[in-house]
């Protein structure tokens, strides 16, 4: 072992940018071409228990918050949620992220819309989120329009 790890893009044969995540509550931005630390994310309090990044940001869960970050700059741009006593996993696209999460021993899946504002939509439509709550082994028992 060389105690390296390589990924390639399937398209352009390319390295592409590597994001790491620690028990020490930070995230890593490591430099592709030549295996050296860019950046080290700090703002959580807890270890990494998700993460999902792209070209443009990195949305991590700890502790009791969701955060966004830009790649490029290593700022933490926002706290998407926040008073949560879990966080289990995070996915997003352009215009969603989602969320499992767990506030008050009941785990909800969070949906964000960050395309609102781009969309359109005005200023008094926007803020909600939909929660679906789950209950011990049921499935979803509800869905919430929480602001």
């Amino acid at each position: 072992m060389d105690n390296f790890v390589k990924i390639w893009s399937l398209e352009t044969g390319a390295y592409e940018r590597l994001v790491s995540a620690a028990a020490d509550s930070t995230l890593r931005i490591w430099d592709p071409e030549n295996g050296q630390c860019k950046s080290t994310l700090t703002a959580h309090t807890g270890a990494i228990t998700c993460f999902q990044h792209d070209g443009q940001k990195v949305i991590s869960g700890s502790d009791r918050t969701l955060k966004m970050w830009n790649i490029k700059t290593g700022e933490c741009m926002k706290d998407l949620l926040t008073d949560l006593s879990g966080v289990w996993q995070v996915k997003f696209d352009e215009r969603r992220c989602v969320a499992a999460v767990q506030r008050d021993n009941l785990t909800f899946l969070e949906v964000l819309d960050f395309g609102a504002s781009r969309d359109g939509v005005p200023a008094s439509q926007r803020g909600f989120r939909n929660v679906l709550r789950f209950d011990e082994g049921r499935s979803a028992v509800e869905e919430l329009d929480d602001a």
